[in-house]
């Protein structure tokens, strides 16, 4: 079976990393499903998102990295998936995913949310903490994939 785990991963972190990990030991296949979502402002481009996504699960079995613009529901029907994969810090996360399971439900049959607590290291690490490190010069590697990190220096090396 597979599920899609979306996400703006903006920029894809180690909690990320771990959710996925995770989620490959019960699943035959993670489509991480990079959104465009450009309601959300993201200080990467949907290109630069996908690579560090690919690039931080590379060592992992049976993953496909993937962008995607639009609703998630049409995504999945594509794909033919129904489950999806969202990882829960907390209640005001839960309360969020609660809602998009509902609007989805209503919009495709059989749409079924599974949601995973990221390991307790992860538990108070977001993207949003991560940009805001990095909009102001702090050292972000203790909460990114090795390889993210190092392409995030090279993206602002060249700015």
């Amino acid at each position: 079976m597979k599920i899609i785990y979306p996400g703006t991963f903006d920029p894809f972190s180690l909690g990320h990393t771990n959710i996925t990990a995770r989620a490959c030991a019960m699943y035959e296949c993670v489509i991480i499903a990079v959104s465009e979502n450009i309601y959300k402002k993201p200080m990467f481009t949907l290109e630069q998102r996908v690579e560090m996504a690919k690039l931080a699960v590379a060592d992992i079995r049976n993953t496909e990295v993937i962008g995607f613009k639009g609703l998630l529901v049409d995504l999945m029907q594509e794909k033919g998936v129904h489950c999806v994969l969202r990882g829960i810090r907390g209640m005001v996360d839960f309360e969020y995913e609660l809602q998009m399971a509902q609007a989805n439900r209503s919009m495709l049959k059989g749409y079924e949310p599974i949601f995973l607590m990221p390991g307790e290291n992860y538990m108070a690490l977001s993207s949003a903490f991560i940009r805001d490190l990095l909009r102001h010069g702090g050292n972000v590697s203790p909460f990114l994939p090795k390889p993210v990190n190092e392409y995030i220096k090279q993206f602002y090396d060249r700015i």
